[in-house]
């Protein structure tokens, strides 16, 4: 059995049916989350151009993949 949920503040809700005992061991895994945030390995990409000539900063490219910061 499997049951989807959704995080709020920092607390998995699962749906009414999800009756689970209390000490149930659970796997949770992100699920295509906009929550999740990608990390770059340098502050600024220096140097680098994305094509239309304007620098390919990391807040560029946060801007460009739809991250926030």
């Amino acid at each position: 059995m499997s049951y989807t949920g959704t995080v709020e503040r920092g607390i998995v809700k699962l749906p009414p049916e999800a009756n689970l005992a209390d000490g149930t061991k659970v796997r949770v895994e992100p699920i295509d989350s906009p929550a999740i945030r990608h990390q770059f390995a340098s502050s600024d990409l220096i140097g680098s151009v994305d094509g239309d000539g304007i620098p390919a900063t990391n807040e560029r490219v946060r801007e460009v993949m739809g991250c926030r910061r």
